[in-house]
């Protein structure tokens, strides 16, 4: 050690150089910090005798590097922030506590610790002083806010400006913005924490050193402390880049060298502010120990890099180097390189995650000297109570329970009661039984969560229990008012029916008296349409034979009429120039003649050809032809007409052979013939129809007449008809309503008289339930004290704490609790442990306790079974779900474990050591997110599929007294399930029942 002259002229110059008057600061200031050297040496010294090393506080050394870690703490502050003395002499009691108080291993040490910094305050400052620095001493960097230009650019995020903290909770809002905007920027690995008091303190702490150059801090304290998650939360704050290796089952040294190759570069080429974090749970190999002592000690792993990459390297830091160090600078490879490695020196934090149980600790600084020498030690305590109680507020202050603010209060202060006792009893339980049990903040956080869940559980199945009852009792309340309505309706509807029988019998008479009188109007019509039925058919008859025979002329007066077209008019024309035409001529157009009635000679076959041509020179011969009055041919033409009819010439075919004009008038002719001789036989019948017809025709009208006078009655009895029908559907409602209500009032009034008992029951039973309920607070905390922290314990311990210590605390604090309460009643029911016990569980207390956390621990269960009857219980209860079983030594362990999380099976992982595998650490801490419509976990080196309802984890070990490491006692729920007598008795008596 130097002597303390030079100490002084080291410190001492640096100090007062930077504070003195030519510097900016006050008179006073600067005559205050030529003191300080003195001062901090006087502590030093009073420290270094008072806090000597011991085997449990072997890192109790003090040498000059706690001296320069004070002086460069003073000098994070700029010295236009230092106003006055008072303010200085804060800086330094805050950099004192920092260094030498951070680091000690119990209250009391810190308490004189901070007792002997006031006292060289005094001595060398005055007393004075000393009363105005009392008080909350903290300093931070993080309070500022983003500094923005004149064009909205924020020009500095994180803007580090190390100044007093006047006001703790505004400290906590700011740290609570950080952990906000962490959670919204990293999707994965979300933070959470309560900064209550002590906690906001270590993260001030933690700030504090990694936002200095080759700032590197030692975090001791138990599993669950909360190191990692401040860290993680404290670097954000500050802006670093956050790293943590990742174990698989082959990392190796090969694979430690990549990931510091990643920080190196970050940190040096890139220039990033790099937070390393490294727990216990990650020394693989202690070889991995000396690569970070190498890293505290010198900045440098040796062998690191290979040449090439160095040149690498070198190359990539020459613009940097030019444009940072200025022109002075010679950019050799050797300057290039010491300038990379100052620069990742002074960029890479390494934050070591200890935990202080065992001899682990100790002997690995003993080993590797710069993890103590070469950090900043802050020993994380258990939480104090008030603590406790600030995270039992925070989180059980958001649950809605049915109880009274003060009751609230009162189980509040009993969750960190409970951990407190808890914490005694685990000392008091190894003086006894020689068993080490550990209870973490992180259990307490298990217990909180476990308590929201269960009393909202709890008091959700009393609430639907009372709303059954409740409704059960409003029934009853409301059938025995129904029944007075029902007589009263019944009564009423007794009155209307008898009136609506009465108008019914009226209607009937009205009916019966239309009724014949539509009969004998329908009699009448009936003979009428009977009547006129058989006319028809008869004129019908007629009517068809006439048609037939006008149907038979009809062929010749088409081929006539189709003639007569066929004609043209060239065809006259050659006729009317013919002077002496063939005979065959004259006499078919002396049939034309007879026919139209023109003039003509009275012989027989005498040529009128004269006639005829004046006949064809009419305009209109054809037309008069085409539309000739058949119906006017009379008897004495047809006799008139029969010579020339019937004579040779008279022929089609000898027509045809003088002209086609011929051939159509002859056609004609003849055709006229027929249809008179037809038509004389036919219109005497077509006369003696149309009378028949107008007959019809008259008794049609009447048989109208006769139908509209039998549906105008008709009409009438369908009215009444329907009068009736309605009438009788209303009576019948009626008394159909009357017999319903009738029906609904002895049911009402039966079950009125059967439940008579029972609603003074469901009465009491009702004003019961607000009684359970407030009671759920109290029951609800011993249910959840016994999941979250009697595991471990044996039957005699687990007793004391249930039924005596937190009973007792929960008396005292007058929170409602139920007597003589069994958690095994409360936390499951007899079908389940009987479908236990068939399963293969024994069947006395402590293993249905055992049931209990195995099934309901919000955590893993970790089994402590020597004799192997939790074992066997696992494999029988969940051979249906296709459980699997392994272990470490399994080379299909981790398909195993992949396979069962992918598929929602259960994973019975048997005869485990007193560690397990660190790949199993995201999956005891539940760290599952979701990705699309499922979930993942990431198991070390790779993303895995997870079923979180259905994927059970079970651990057994056959160890008897297993020495779990608080962190692993944090993330599994240890479980006791060793034999004792009492027990042994217990099955021995149920074997000997059965």
């Amino acid at each position: 050690m130097p002597s303390l002259i030079a100490v002084d002229n080291i410190f001492g110059s640096i100090i007062r150089g930077r504070l003195s008057e030519s510097s900016g600061v006050p008179k006073a200031v600067a005559n205050l910090a030529s003191k300080l050297t003195e001062a901090t040496i006087q502590l030093w010294q009073k420290t270094s005798s008072k806090m000597l090393p011991t085997p449990a506080k072997f890192h109790y050394l003090f040498n000059m590097r706690e001296l320069s870690r004070v002086f460069a703490g003073i000098f994070e502050a700029p010295r236009e922030t230092v106003r006055d003395e008072v303010y200085l002499v804060k800086l330094w009691r805050h950099e004192c506590e920092r260094v030498f108080s951070d680091k000690l291993t119990n209250l009391a040490d810190k308490e004189w610790e901070n007792n002997c910094i006031l006292d060289v305050i005094e001595d060398v400052f005055g007393g004075e002083m000393r009363s105005n620095v009392q008080g909350m001493c903290y300093f931070v960097n993080f309070l500022g806010d983003p500094i923005i230009d004149a064009d909205g650019v924020v020009e500095d995020e994180r803007p580090k400006l190390y100044e007093e903290v006047k006001d703790r909770e505004f400290v906590k809002n700011k740290a609570l913005e950080f952990q906000s905007k962490h959670n919204e920027e990293n999707k994965v690995g979300k933070l959470e924490l309560v900064l209550f008091e002590y906690a906001l303190e270590h993260l001030m702490r933690i700030n504090r050193v990694i936002c200095m150059d080759r700032g590197s801090m030692m975090l001791v304290g138990v599993g669950g402390s909360g190191k990692q998650s401040l860290t993680r939360l404290a670097s954000f704050i500050a802006g670093n880049f956050t790293f943590q290796i990742v174990i698989t089952k082959h990392y190796n040294t090969g694979n430690l060298f990549d990931d510091l190759k990643l920080l190196y570069r970050t940190a040096g080429v890139q220039g990033k502010p790099v937070t390393f974090i490294f727990t216990d749970a990650e020394v693989k190999e202690e070889g991995f120990l000396e690569y970070i002592n190498q890293i505290l000690s010198t900045g440098e792993v040796s062998g690191l890099f290979a040449k090439d990459e160095q040149d690498t390297i070198v190359g990539e830091m020459r613009p940097i180097a030019k444009k940072e160090a200025g022109k002075g600078f010679v950019d050799s490879a050797d300057n290039l390189w010491k300038y990379f490695r100052d620069r990742a020196r002074n960029n890479l934090h390494v934050v070591l995650c200890m935990s202080p149980v065992g001899d682990l600790l100790s002997s690995r600084c003993r080993k590797f000297p710069g993890l103590i020498n070469c950090t900043t030690v802050d020993w994380f305590l258990a939480w104090p109570e008030q603590g406790l109680r600030d995270v039992s507020e925070s989180l059980i202050g958001r649950v809605d329970m049915a109880s009274t603010a003060e009751v609230k209060t009162a189980v509040i202060n009993h969750m960190g009661t409970v951990h407190k006792i808890v914490q005694d009893a685990t000392l008091e339980y190894f003086q006894k039984f020689r068993r080490n049990v550990y209870v973490t903040p992180k259990s307490y956080l298990s217990f909180i969560k476990s308590y929201t869940d269960v009393y909202k559980r709890e008091k959700d199945k009393v609430d639907v229990l009372k709303i059954k009852i409740d409704n059960g009792l409003e029934k009853l309340f409301q059938a025995q008012d129904d029944v007075k309505k029902m007589k009263v309706e019944l009564a009423a509807a007794e009155v209307v029916l008898a009136d609506s029988v009465k108008k019914s019998s009226e209607l009937m008479k009205e009916i019966s008296v239309a009724t014949q009188a539509a009969e004998k109007v329908k009699s009448s019509a009936k003979e009428i349409a009977d009547a006129a039925n058989e006319k028809a058919t008869t004129i019908g008859a007629e009517k068809a034979e006439v048609e037939r025979d006008l149907e038979a002329a009809k062929p010749a007066l088409l081929e006539a009429e189709d003639a007569l077209k066929a004609i043209k008019p060239d065809d006259i024309k050659n006729l009317k120039s013919l002077k002496n035409p063939p005979v065959v001529i004259k006499i078919i157009f002396d049939g034309v003649l007879i026919l139209r009635r023109r003039q003509m000679g009275v012989n027989c076959y005498k040529d009128n050809y004269s006639e005829a041509s004046k006949m064809m020179n009419e305009s209109s011969f054809l037309a008069d032809l085409q539309n000739f009055p058949k119906e006017s041919i009379t008897d004495e033409d047809c006799e008139l007409l029969a010579p020339y009819i019937h004579h040779q010439l008279f022929t089609e075919e000898m027509a045809a052979k003088a002209s086609g004009l011929a051939v159509g008038l002859c056609k004609w002719v003849k055709a006229m013939e027929t249809y008179h001789m037809i038509a004389k036989v036919v219109i005497p019948k077509m006369d003696a129809l149309r009378l028949k017809e107008a007959e019809l025709a008259t008794a049609m009208k009447k048989l109208a007449a006769a139908e509209a006078e039998l549906e105008k009655a008709q009409s009438e009895t369908d009215k009444l008809q329907q009068k009736f029908d309605e009438a009788m559907s209303e009576k019948q409602r009626l008394q159909e309503e009357a017999d319903t209500t009738k029906r609904k009032m002895d049911a009402a009034t039966q079950l009125l008289n059967g439940l008579a008992g029972e609603r003074d029951r469901w009465t009491q039973q009702s004003a019961d339930f607000a009684d359970q309920i407030a009671r759920l607070a109290g029951d609800s905390a011993i249910a959840c004290g016994f999941m979250s922290y009697t595991g471990p314990f044996n039957k005699t311990f687990r007793d004391l704490l249930l039924g005596t210590l937190f009973l007792e605390d929960i008396m005292s604090k007058n929170i409602p609790v139920t007597k003589n309460l069994s958690v095994t009643t409360m936390l499951t029911d007899e079908a389940t442990t009987g479908q236990w016990n068939l399963q293969g569980l024994p069947t006395d207390d402590l293993s249905i306790q055992n049931g209990i956390l195995t099934t309901t621990a919000s955590r893993y269960p970790l089994m402590v079974d020597p004799q192997g009857q939790g074992l066997t219980w696992i494999k029988n209860k969940e051979s249906s779900n296709d459980c699997k079983e392994t272990s470490f030594v399994d080379k299909m362990f981790r398909t195993h474990l992949e396979d069962c999380m992918s598929y929602g099976k259960p994973l019975l992982l048997a005869n485990v050591e007193e560690e397990l595998d660190p790949v199993l650490d995201p999956v005891l801490d539940k760290a599952f997110q979701r990705k699309g419509k499922g979930y993942i976990v990431a198991l070390a080196d790779k993303e895995c599929d997870v079923e979180p309802e259905k994927f059970k984890l079970y651990v057994t070990t056959r160890l008897a007294n297993p020495h779990f490491t608080p962190e692993l006692s944090a993330k599994a729920t240890a479980i006791d399930f060793t034999v004792t007598m009492k027990g042994l008795e217990d099955q021995l008596i149920d074997r000997v029942v059965q």
